[in-house]
């Protein structure tokens, strides 16, 4: 069963594909930011790098988010600049226009 993840395969994901409706499409994105909450690219920031800018004693970082999707990422590291009282910048791309149009804006967070 497992062999099937011995290579990696290039063919598009369906939420590149563009063929689902808008209800898949919303509980699709619903699942991503679940996933990426435990299990996922946040765990990946808080580990990498929110850790490297700790380490490094940064007071302002700039993060570009390619393939942003729901800007999910771009809100959680906006809160854990937040809490931390650092500046961010953050831009997100994304080339699926549905996904961009339903990106929650992500504003600048200043220290107060």
């Amino acid at each position: 069963m497992l062999d099937q993840f011995n290579q990696r395969s290039y063919q598009l994901e369906h939420l590149d594909k563009g063929d689902y409706s808008p209800e898949e499409y919303e509980g699709c994105i619903s699942e991503l930011q679940r996933v990426n909450q435990w299990l996922g690219d946040a765990r990946a920031l808080r580990n990498t790098l929110f850790r490297e800018i700790e380490n490094k004693g940064l007071r302002s970082f700039s993060l570009l988010d390619v393939g942003a999707g729901s800007g999910e990422l771009l809100r959680v590291a906006a809160q854990w600049a937040r809490q931390k009282g650092r500046l961010i910048r953050a831009v997100g791309l994304e080339l699926n226009e549905r996904s961009a149009k339903q990106r929650s804006r992500v504003r600048r967070v200043s220290q107060k």
